[in-house]
């Protein structure tokens, strides 16, 4: 399986563990408030904050990506030029 594919794997993984974490705690919450009504706002609650996640996975895929960039470039620095006194 190549990298790309194993990284939306992932990411779809860790959406469906917090949507599902979501759902439950916010289910339980509003059991605990308002009885069976209360359970099935409380899960429509957490998907809605199971979706909101996503972005912010997005990002965080999207900055990692150019991580990796960013270390062959200091790599390439410090090979030519040294890490410097004391380094």
């Amino acid at each position: 399986m190549s990298r790309r594919a194993l990284t939306w794997l992932r990411f779809l993984r860790t959406m469906l563990l917090i949507t599902i974490g979501a759902v439950a705690v916010m289910a339980a919450i509003g059991f605990a408030l308002g009885g069976w009504r209360g359970a099935q706002g409380g899960a429509m609650w957490g998907l809605v904050a199971g979706a909101m996640a996503m972005p912010g996975l997005l990002l965080g895929i999207a900055l990692n990506v150019g991580d990796s960039y960013a270390d062959r470039r200091d790599d390439a620095f410090e090979k030519r030029y040294g890490s410097g006194p004391g380094g």
